[in-house]
């Protein structure tokens, strides 16, 4: 009998698994259809840095030049090119597909990693439009997602190679940079100094080596910022069009951000779930940044997938994902074709959840959420309105700032809801905390002291 069970569950697993994988390839016959129509921009910067490093040349443009902001200019930390080096020397065409490969691959495995051999998570995640857009431009996104992923899960065990590849993530987009702040508010000593010593050889190298100095690369950076961020989905560009005075638009920039950090280092301290950090982390890095493309949009799934590994929210985030944006020269019968299986992954995820959650969907349910709107404080209900039309208000009357407001409103509700899902059943009272102050060293009443 055991015997027989043994094996029954082995076929269970392995179909499981037959039916994941078989999911990806058959995506990829979507992202392959994309790939093919446009030339990967990014990583043919990244491929043509990676040959001038093999001949002897600087990747760099000359620094102070318009050809910076061209979007054709290596703009990057020296390692990430001379990383790259072993795929220059395959034709453009050859390198290109084994970087959507090695994309798609990573895709699949963080998802796969993650919240297991999950097919229609994978179908709505995987050819939702900013993980195409991402694979379509060849950017470093797959990678950067697995990698903090990678630094989640691993994070108390494989310590210095986590701290190497934490260093990675951050050295290779500096607006991640904040994350190396994780470690170092956890206590993680061995994982702190992994991952500050990493990052700076893997800074202090290119510098030495390079041909630019660490004045010249920021140089460079702040001409390209810039740029860019007239043209991006930062909440620098949204503030820029609120406010004349750019130093009133950092530093309004700058407050949002240390108030994420405020509040995520807060609850981390009362509560001890780290998670918090990491995912308040990544919010203010993305707030931070003044370059913020659509095909950074992917890095938000790394929060849901640390805090809510529901299949539906998941397969919920992909479809919001497919709205938001539309990948690169596609025809209309094909993103018609992309929305309608997000929308039926939609919808058999929402199956599934129903049968197995009745209770929330019920009676009780609707009575629930009845008392609790009723019980809501006046006070409470006109600023959330009055803040709900002030956004409709902008979005209606500068279309052009819509996806501005739209990628902030992303960032912040993600951030929302993993602090929901850390305050969940922990006896921790938001309220109380915000009168005590987050960083108050005082104990709770009634906790032990032993």
């Amino acid at each position: 009998m055991k015997k027989g069970r043994f094996f029954s569950l082995n076929r269970s697993l392995i179909r499981s698994e037959l039916i994941f994988w078989l999911s990806v390839v058959l995506t990829s016959i979507i992202l392959f259809y994309y790939v093919r129509r446009v030339n990967q921009s990014d990583f043919l910067v990244f491929l043509h840095a990676a040959r001038e490093i093999s001949r002897g040349r600087s990747p760099y443009p000359p620094v102070g030049s318009p050809v910076t902001y061209s979007g054709s200019s290596y703009v990057y930390p020296y390692f990430v090119a001379y990383l790259l080096q072993p795929l220059g020397y395959f034709s453009n065409y050859l390198a290109s597909m084994i970087f959507v490969y090695l994309s798609i691959l990573l895709n699949a495995l963080t998802i796969r990693f993650s919240v297991g051999a999950k097919p229609l998570v994978a179908v709505a995640l995987m050819i939702s439009s900013p993980f195409v857009i991402a694979i379509q431009m060849g950017t470093l996104t797959p990678i950067l997602i697995f990698g903090m992923v990678f630094v989640w899960h691993f994070r108390d065990r494989l310590k210095i190679v986590g701290g190497f590849v934490l260093a990675g993530v951050a050295m290779s987009k500096l607006y991640l940079a904040p994350l190396l702040l994780f470690p170092i508010w956890t206590k993680r000593y061995s994982l702190t100094i992994s991952s500050l010593t990493s990052s700076i050889l893997l800074l202090g190298i290119g510098f030495v080596v390079g041909p630019l100095s660490p004045l010249g690369f920021a140089k460079m950076l702040l001409l390209l910022s810039g740029h860019e961020t007239l043209q991006g989905w930062s909440l620098t560009r949204l503030m820029g069009t609120l406010v004349t005075s750019h130093i009133l638009r950092d530093l309004s920039v700058g407050a949002v951000a240390g108030g994420v950090i405020f509040v995520g280092l807060g609850i981390y301290r009362k509560t001890k779930d780290d998670s918090i950090l990491f995912v308040a982390l990544i919010a203010a890095s993305l707030v931070l940044t003044p370059i913020l493309w659509s095909s950074y949009l992917p890095i938000l799934l790394v929060p849901i997938l640390i805090k809510r590994r529901d299949p539906l929210f998941l397969v919920a985030a992909g479809t919001i994902g497919t709205l938001l944006v539309t990948p690169d020269r596609g025809t209309l019968a094909v993103n018609g074709f992309q929305f309608l299986i997000e929308f039926t992954s939609l919808v058999l995820a929402f199956r599934i959840y129903i049968n197995s959650r009745v209770d929330l969907l019920g009676e009780a349910f609707g009575k629930r959420l009845f008392l609790a709107v009723k019980r809501l404080p006046l006070r409470s209900v006109v600023p959330g309105v009055f803040l709900i039309l002030g956004l409709v208000i902008l979005m209606v009357a500068s279309p052009v700032l819509m996806p501005d407001v739209l990628v902030q409103i992303g960032v912040f509700s993600v951030f929302v809801i993993a602090i929901l899902d850390s305050l969940r059943g922990s006896g921790f009272n938001l309220s109380e905390s915000v009168k005590g102050g987050f960083l108050s060293s005082r104990r709770r009443p009634g906790l032990p002291t032993g």
